[in-house]
């Protein structure tokens, strides 16, 4: 199922530019989840809340450059 993953996330805008090796680390700790239509996961530019639990908050999440 990871395998699965890393290949949605190399075609996702958040984490275009990863390494293999970077995209396969956050498959291992992704999970899968079903969004009804209109609901949101995150926005451009929002940051994690610091009462999200760490889990929610992936320190990899950060501008490319």
């Amino acid at each position: 199922m990871a395998e699965d993953i890393t290949a949605q996330l190399k075609n996702s805008f958040l984490f275009k530019g990863l390494s293999d090796e970077a995209l396969a680390a956050v498959a291992q700790k992704a999970s899968l989840r079903d969004l009804a239509e209109g609901d949101v996961l995150m926005r451009r530019g929002e940051r994690a809340k610091p009462s999200d639990p760490p889990e929610r908050c992936a320190d990899i999440a950060r501008p490319l450059r």
